[in-house]
């Protein structure tokens, strides 16, 4: 019978893009804080360096951690 060799399950994955998806998170988070407060969009974009469309994208699927081309 063929056995999976224990390793590394972590060296799966590219710290790299972990960490890119946590930054991103958390700045979408701060995103949608600052909005609350009621900053603008248009502010928010500012802010950010982000396009209005982007934050906007943000604000309607904060969950969804993609990057912007």
């Amino acid at each position: 019978a063929y056995e999976i060799p224990k390793r590394d399950w972590s060296s799966d994955v590219c710290s790299s893009d972990l960490a890119m998806n946590t930054r991103m998170a958390k700045r979408n988070g701060a995103i949608i804080g600052l909005y609350k407060c009621g900053y603008t969009r248009k502010e928010l974009a500012a802010i950010t360096g982000l396009s209005p469309s982007r934050i906007g994208q943000i604000l309607n699927n904060p969950l969804a951690v993609t990057p912007q081309p």
